[in-house]
């Protein structure tokens, strides 16, 4: 079975072939949408490239993706037509709750509806979808990595609220990130050699979030309803009291669209920097010594901080820090200032990582008490797998 896996973000498009009957690897992405520093970059057994373009929105995204396929798939002696499945990753918010389901219509519809709750994603995840199904006609599947927190406890899950309307409008946490975080878990877990550990898991990246987990289910997580709370983001505020959002409302006579749009776009490093939301940006402007950069990045590790602090109380102790995602992967030196500030937690980091695979660094100590890795995910070989198992016998399996 050959399933090709579409995974989109705040300003890029993931993808990669997933052969389950053979050892070819192929993926491509297109970063940095909508910016000047954008490119595509193509990865496979035969090459790997990495090119600038102007990629001006995510159906121009969308098109360069497909044409690379179209180029590169020849090389193994297959084409687009020879994908069994396309699974393309979207965001479950209030009523419209699934993991994996056909793509049709009536979902596109029913997903549409909803975009409003989470404007960096939902409307390019059903643009995507839109020309998938176009383009690989009943092959496509929209899956939702919310269900690594479907058997959250209730204590977590729930918001404090009248529970008949947080029943009625489905009110609780949802969480995000989930195959992210699920593959740091499973990969802490065989890196300790412990087949029930305790994790916290922090996938830092244009989006950002944490969780805490243990012997395999997620207890709490950082996002909650929408993708827009928990940590601050690129452009997206995180945590913030619900009557200061009620007050900004009332000021600026938005509506809640409005509202929402600007709680996605306008804040997080964006907002606190007066500069910009793109990582990068920010630690040129901390270099610079520009304040504002200096004060949002502060805010970011304070929040990272955090929310470690009370998972490990959660958990009652933790084995290991797993952190993933762009700006953790390259910003390592960002993951050790972070941990050498929590060293009460039993945190011992090397000067120099240590580098078990390509993807996977050590950065603590034999001796200490909690590990710290630093890996790189692989969301899409996940989001297969749960494709595969649903046309095989309906059921999910994460």
């Amino acid at each position: 079975m050959k399933i090709l896996v579409i995974n989109s973000g705040s300003y890029s498009i993931k993808s990669k072939v997933v052969d389950f009957e053979s050892d070819s690897h192929i993926a491509v992405s297109v970063n940095g949408i909508g910016s000047e520093s954008a490119y595509i970059k193509i990865e496979s057994s035969f090459q790997n490239r990495q090119i600038p373009l102007s990629v001006s929105d995510y159906k121009k995204g969308m098109d360069l993706l497909l044409d690379a396929y179209s180029a590169a798939l020849p090389e193994y002696g297959l084409s687009l037509d020879d994908m069994d499945a396309v699974a393309v990753r979207v965001v479950c918010v209030s009523d419209v709750s699934f993991t994996v389901a056909e793509a049709t219509n009536e979902l596109l519809n029913r997903l549409s509806e909803k975009a409003y709750l989470s404007p960096l994603h939902q409307n390019i995840a059903c643009e995507i979808m839109k020309t998938c199904m176009a383009v690989f006609q009943g092959k496509v599947y929209a899956v939702s990595d919310s269900m690594f927190y479907n058997d959250m406890p209730s204590s977590c899950s729930l918001y404090a609220v009248d529970r008949t309307d947080a029943s009625k409008f489905k009110i609780k946490k949802n969480g995000f990130h989930g195959f992210s975080h699920h593959y740091m878990y499973v990969a802490a877990a065989r890196l300790l050699q412990k087949t029930e550990p305790k994790v916290i898991t922090c996938h830092l990246g244009g989006g950002s979030s944490i969780s805490a987990v243990r012997n395999g289910r997620c207890i709490d997580t950082s996002m909650g309803f929408s993708p827009t709370s928990g940590l601050p983001m690129s452009t997206r505020c995180g945590d913030i009291d619900a009557v200061a959002v009620l007050e900004l409302m009332r000021c600026k006579n938005w509506t809640v669209e409005q509202t929402i749009a600007y709680l996605n776009t306008q804040c997080g490093f964006k907002g606190i920097s007066g500069t910009s939301g793109d990582f990068k940006e920010i630690k040129e402007e901390v270099k610079k010594g520009n304040e504002s950069a200096i004060l949002a990045l502060r805010h970011f590790t304070c929040n990272i901080k955090k929310h470690i602090g009370s998972y490990y109380a959660l958990l009652n102790g933790v084995d290991c820090l797993v952190f993933a995602g762009a700006i953790a992967n390259h910003n390592s030196d960002l993951i050790r200032k972070i941990c050498n500030e929590m060293d009460v937690l039993g945190i011992d980091i090397m000067p120099r990582g240590e580098k078990v695979c390509d993807d996977i660094q050590v950065l603590t100590s034999e001796s200490s008490r909690v590990k710290v890795y630093l890996l790189k995910t692989d969301e899409e070989a996940i989001i297969a797998e749960t494709v595969k198992s649903y046309m095989e016998n309906d059921t999910i399996g994460m």
